[in-house]
């Protein structure tokens, strides 16, 4: 689980963001995530930005997280955003917004800084992997419904070819000096019981697939991380059991049979 670090209860923050943690809340917790963070935008307005992500590698991934297709008219130019203003140039915005307060850590430390990357979170489109633009943006820019769902491995592909110019040590202190120094202790547990609770709701949604195959006396499913897979056994388990069947439910490690022996 990832570690997490938050400014503001979980349950009053956007739908859109809520959505996008509880993809985020099956991550390793090699990865450390600033969820609600402050930053200055080129007026010298401060703000508020959505999602600051550390991996393992110690790279770092700035996310704005938005609901819907997030489309524009092209003969107003106006978004279907809340305010109508490109979200893109928001993102833009957030990115200086931390980079350049990580650039000045770093020079002070005497080191690199290190690579930060932005992307605008859109948890309810799917784009064809063909699609190299949406909306006139780079694909590059955009985490979809499937990226989301296999975050790490898009994480992996994303970073294969950045360089860290500072140790990955070096990294986290920069991190963790500009926005993990106040974190509450109750932080991780708050967040990821909320964000847990979100992914179950939103694979609950998925239940009908076990309607349709209610006759099946043998089922495989297969997905990546956090796509709801060990969800629709227990409930086909419970199932079973209902109908009065012996039912014996076998997972692969210890830590994953405590989380899931009070389910």
């Amino acid at each position: 689980m990832p570690r997490w670090i938050y400014t503001a209860p979980p349950d009053s923050c956007p739908k859109s963001e809520q959505a996008v943690a509880a993809f985020f809340s099956v991550l390793g917790p090699e990865f450390r995530i600033r969820w609600g963070f402050p930053y200055e935008d080129n007026s010298r307005v401060w703000r508020e930005g959505d999602f600051i992500i550390q991996g393992p590698d110690g790279h770092i991934l700035v996310v704005e997280a938005k609901g819907g297709p997030c489309t524009v008219n092209p003969a107003t130019g106006r978004w279907t955003t809340a305010d109508g203003e490109n979200p893109f140039n928001q993102l833009e915005a957030e990115w200086k917004g931390v980079l350049n307060p990580l650039r000045a850590a770093a020079d002070e430390q005497g080191h690199a800084t290190p690579f930060v990357e932005h992307v605008l979170a859109l948890p309810d489109l799917t784009i064809s992997p063909d699609q190299a633009s949406y909306q006139g943006q780079p694909r590059l820019r955009i985490l979809d419904h499937g990226d989301l769902t296999a975050f790490e491995k898009w994480w992996a592909v994303r970073f294969s070819d950045r360089q860290l110019m500072c140790t990955p040590e070096e990294a986290r202190r920069l991190f963790n000096g500009l926005y993990a120094a106040s974190a509450p202790d109750e932080a991780t547990s708050h967040t990821l019981d909320f964000a847990e609770s979100v992914l179950e709701k939103h694979t609950r949604q998925r239940f009908e697939v076990l309607d349709a195959l209610e006759e099946n006396s043998q089922l495989l499913v297969s997905g990546g991380p956090g796509t709801g897979k060990t969800w629709l056994a227990i409930e086909q388990a419970r199932r079973w059991a209902k109908q009065g069947r012996r039912v014996l439910f076998l997972c692969y490690n210890l830590e994953l049979e405590t989380y899931l022996r009070p389910v």
